[in-house]
């Protein structure tokens, strides 16, 4: 029994049968290859504080030790994931400790499965976990949903209808429907842009060539503003008929080129192609793809402070990072080698800013801590007494990495990378600091 998370019928539009095959009856197969994303942070002049990361460095925002993106790297490209269960977790088991709640939850399911499937691949022990938690997470967002249809009852008329045809599309990707999308060569640009940065960070030359030439070819075709394309001089079918030429010269020197293997490159190409040609297809929900398109009907809002609480309860969803069903459904989306970036990038260790850039923070090492990719990103420009009060633990936190720092130079490691001898005490005080509460303190045992 499918659990509808909206009940919408003003858009009950009729969709064919031919679903996920492009039209011109391609089979999506691919051969999985490494797809690995890197997060990079700007901060210049801290080599001193990065050397230390393979030293087991707690995270100043969590209680995680921080991952060695050199150790992270090794697994990726020996392709780890790409073995059964129990090569898997043989690898991963001294790391448990650097693993957040939910990657920790899911590294515990696999390990109980490798005891009886050893040999059994990731990919097919996301598929066994699907249908348990694909339920759990409709579970979870639909009381979500009914909140925030709840709140549309306050929308004007024209707004409304927005609304109700954008819950009508996300409940059928929600129950697995095939549904209609509109090409937009914006957002394909903007997928294909994302897909080149991973390429281009670790690829051969003929792969960065071919990417190049993919690149040329979208870059053919200009975007036009929804107004422009509407108005009644603008010629539609031309322009379809260029997106139409587009999209195959792109599949045709795709499926000969030194990147035909790469799956989201695949799954773009397809997908766009099933959309130019208006072929109903299955996607999967995507949180944030929703609170965007929400956002943008938002904005027609005069309410400033209705379309607040409505984006603040979209927000709420359950997200990979913090619900395990979030996780495993993305995962059952993910080839092996994104599965090990998602389970492990959050934890990979960075220099952060403590006062934001983008708040006036200098690049200089009086300003630099260590932290995780996962915490560094979600903290953006928030200051460190924001952090603090939202999460009171902090204090605990960084004088585990206090402690850990000052163990280090103790041991004469710290004296080994070259770090400042009095960065650790300045550190410390420049936290009390920034906490803005008196009764925040760190401990300098030893100094």
């Amino acid at each position: 029994m499918k659990i509808l998370p909206v009940s919408f019928n003003t858009y009950n539009r009729p969709v064919r049968q031919n679903e996920f095959q492009n039209i011109h009856g391609r089979k999506n197969i691919f051969v999985q290859k490494p797809d690995v994303v890197s997060f990079s942070g700007s901060a210049p002049n801290a080599e001193a504080l990065r050397a230390l990361l393979p030293y087991r460095i707690p995270d100043l925002y969590s209680p995680v030790i921080l991952l060695d993106p050199a150790k992270l790297n090794e697994i990726l490209n020996k392709r780890v994931f790409s073995r059964g269960l129990r090569g898997i977790t043989k690898v991963v088991e001294p790391l448990t400790d650097s693993l957040f709640p939910v990657e920790g939850d899911f590294y515990a399911l696999m390990r109980a499965k490798a005891y009886f499937y050893p040999n059994m691949r990731i990919s097919q022990f996301v598929q066994s976990l699907v249908p348990e938690h694909e339920k759990l997470l409709r579970d979870a967002q639909y009381p979500i949903f009914k909140e925030i249809e709840a709140y549309s009852s306050d929308f004007p008329a024209d707004v409304l209808d927005k609304f109700n045809y954008l819950m009508f599309i996300n409940n059928k990707k929600i129950n697995n429907e095939p549904v209609f999308l509109p090409f937009s060569i914006k957002d394909f640009k903007y997928k294909l842009n994302n897909i080149k940065k991973r390429i281009m960070a670790g690829a051969n030359e003929e792969e960065k060539n071919a990417m190049s030439k993919l690149l040329s070819i979208a870059g053919n075709l200009q975007y036009i503003p929804k107004e422009q394309r509407l108005s009644s001089d603008f010629k539609l079918t031309k322009y379809e008929d260029k997106q139409k030429q587009m999209i195959s010269q792109m599949l045709e020197y795709f499926s000969r080129s030194a990147l035909k293997d790469d799956k989201n490159l695949n799954e773009l190409l397809i997908n766009s192609e099933n959309r130019i040609f208006k072929v109903p297809i299955n996607i999967r929900f995507n949180r944030k793809t929703f609170i965007y398109d929400l956002q943008k009907i938002l904005d027609y809002l005069e309410d400033k402070r209705l379309a607040r609480m409505v984006e603040k309860t979209a927000i709420s969803l359950p997200t990979s990072k913090e619900n395990l069903s979030a996780f495993i459904m993305k995962a059952a989306a993910r080839s092996e080698d994104q599965i090990a970036y998602d389970m492990l990038s959050g934890s990979e260790g960075t220099v952060d800013h403590l006062v934001a850039s983008a708040m006036g923070g200098k690049d200089l090492m009086s300003n630099y801590v260590l932290s995780s990719a996962y915490k560094n990103s979600l903290k953006a420009h928030k200051s460190f007494a924001r952090c603090y009060k939202e999460d009171p633990n902090i204090a605990e936190y960084a004088q585990a990495q206090i402690d850990r720092l000052l163990f280090l130079q103790g041991v004469g490691i710290a004296r080994k990378v070259k770090l400042d001898r009095g960065y650790i005490s300045h550190l410390a005080h420049k936290l009390e600091k920034l906490s803005k509460d008196p009764s925040f303190k760190i401990e300098l045992y030893g100094l």
